[in-house]
């Protein structure tokens, strides 16, 4: 832990500006440059608004912070890494499979509205037979 806690110093002592240190001593993370973990905490805002929509069922307040709050929470914390990138990854494998149902639900739907449509355009062609 004494070699943690030299490394976070050194890191608080390497942030150039106060507004990286007030946020350093707010969250407890010196913050990241990298590209990848900067996309990964933003799309988990994404990837929560997506799973909240596609989840069916009344809204509920709890409903809502377990599924975008907690895990945005997580993940700009210094918990990103051990619990962050599993709780991403958990969000991104359950939106991939709810927007694989959805649109075999599309096909299914437009498969029948096809046939129905096609009903529908027969029958009118029998009646205007008839009528003729």
């Amino acid at each position: 832990t004494d070699r943690q806690d030299k490394a976070r110093k050194v890191q608080y002592i390497a942030m150039s500006s106060l507004k990286e240190l007030k946020e350093a001593s707010v969250t407890g993370h010196a913050g990241s440059s990298h590209p990848w973990e900067v996309l990964g905490v933003c799309s988990c805002a994404l990837t929560g608004c997506f799973l909240y929509k596609s989840i069916n069922g009344n809204s509920s307040v709890l409903k809502e912070a377990l599924i975008i709050w907690f895990p945005m929470i997580v993940c700009q914390s210094v918990y990103l890494v051990p619990y962050g990138v599993c709780i991403m990854l958990g969000q991104f494998l359950l939106g991939a499979v709810l927007f694989g149902l959805s649109v075999k639900n599309k096909r299914e739907s437009t498969a029948i509205s096809s046939k129905q449509l096609r009903k529908t355009h027969e029958q009118s062609i029998q009646h205007l037979e008839y009528l003729t």
